[in-house]
């Protein structure tokens, strides 16, 4: 009997340290960021930066433009 009582108190043990650590590892998600809020960041951020590609790729074409008007005269 008396193992038993030893068994049954290492399992409450046991019991009370998986309590804790998914105590813990409530905490710890509670902290971490909501991923949609990243997932918005991320796509505003490319699509920043493709409007400044496009942006860069339609100045170099004006340019590009400007230099065939000017070398065939026609401005």
């Amino acid at each position: 009997m008396q193992k038993e009582d030893q068994i049954i108190g290492m399992l409450k043990q046991i019991i009370s340290k998986q309590d804790e650590h998914n105590v813990k590892q409530d905490e710890h998600i509670e902290q971490i960021p909501n991923t949609k809020d990243f997932t918005q960041d991320y796509e505003d951020s490319i699509i920043s930066v493709q409007i400044k590609l496009l942006r860069d790729e339609i100045w170099a074409n004006r340019v590009d433009i400007h230099r065939m008007k000017n070398t065939l005269g026609l401005k």
